[in-house]
């Protein structure tokens, strides 16, 4: 975003030196000249700060939909993981598939809660941005619950099938 900002703040100063030229040069020799390069002049600037505007919005929607998209990759591979892990448990694997399509349903169900409106366009433009930020949100708190089931655990009665010897393996899962 600091780049932006520099180039923004060249090209200002770019046209300032443009002005003065166009000032104390064409003004002295042609006033109606001077008029048409000001309005020229500040239609341009209006329309660079608009698409200064618009490629930042770009790039903070690319940079936290790609944060998502990464975690998402994620919970993909802990969740096949997971599903390797246990293959031998069929209620398990069952239940669990059956609790992640629950999942995916919840995190849809928060979005519609949080961004309520049909016309998601009321949000204005940082409204990819903002859902890509709960999405990042929602994503991570689900993957520090499924990493658990691959972690290496303590032998404790309250970690259900995440203690049980039905594994397949007991190999610590560290991904950060």
């Amino acid at each position: 975003m600091l780049e932006y900002c520099i180039l923004f703040k060249n090209h200002a100063t770019l046209q300032l030196n443009e002005f003065k030229y166009i000032f104390f040069h064409v003004l002295n020799k042609q006033p109606m000249r001077f008029l048409f390069f000001t309005i020229v002049l500040l239609i341009s600037s209006s329309t660079l700060f608009a698409q200064s505007n618009t490629v930042i919005n770009r790039n903070q929607d690319r940079n936290s939909c790609s944060d998502y998209l990464r975690l998402k990759t994620e919970v993909d591979e802990v969740y096949a993981r997971i599903l390797d892990d246990y293959a031998k448990d069929y209620k398990f694997i069952v239940k669990f598939k059956q609790a992640q399509n629950v999942w995916a349903n919840y995190r849809e169900a928060q979005l519609e809660a949080i961004f309520p409106e049909a016309d998601k366009s009321e949000y204005g433009a940082s409204y990819p941005t903002c859902r890509c930020n709960w999405l990042v949100e929602f994503t991570n708190a689900r993957l520090d619950f499924l990493i658990k089931f691959i972690a290496n655990m303590n032998e404790q009665s309250c970690n259900g099938v995440m203690s049980s010897k039905k594994r397949k393996s007991f190999v610590k899962y560290d991904i950060r």
